[in-house]
């Protein structure tokens, strides 16, 4: 389906509606009135204000999602560090790596040692 260029619709609505209603109000035209076409126009207006409206309740609900992430974010961490700080666990308990965690006897050293590269031929 294409896009309507909604905007120069309503201009030109705007001028046909204006023109009408000063010329012939009461003539119709193929079966349609200048108050049907103003019934359609106010008909587009509320469904286009519903439309805004659904909008920013989408927005609002996906601020809501994001809020609940950042403290399910935040409880991880707190999780994560309390098993790591708990006497019967730490960081080296299997329960920590379960949870997606490099286990304190299973990291590597961290040093990095600079190796001499062979010349190539």
């Amino acid at each position: 389906m294409s896009r309507i260029d909604k905007k120069d619709i309503n201009q030109r609505a705007d001028e046909m509606e204006n023109a009408w209603e000063d010329g012939a109000p009461d003539v119709e035209f193929k079966g349609h009135t200048n108050a049907a076409l103003r019934a359609l126009r106010a008909e587009i207006a509320a469904d286009e204000s519903e439309v805004e409206d659904d909008k920013a309740k989408i927005k609002n609900k996906n601020n809501a999602i994001d809020i609940k992430y950042r403290r399910l974010n935040s409880m991880m961490v707190d999780v994560r560090t309390g098993v790591a700080g708990h006497k019967d666990y730490g960081e080296d308990h299997p329960l920590y790596g379960g949870m997606g965690f490099v286990m304190k006897s299973e990291r590597k050293s961290g040093l990095t040692r600079k190796t001499e590269k062979p010349e190539k031929p």
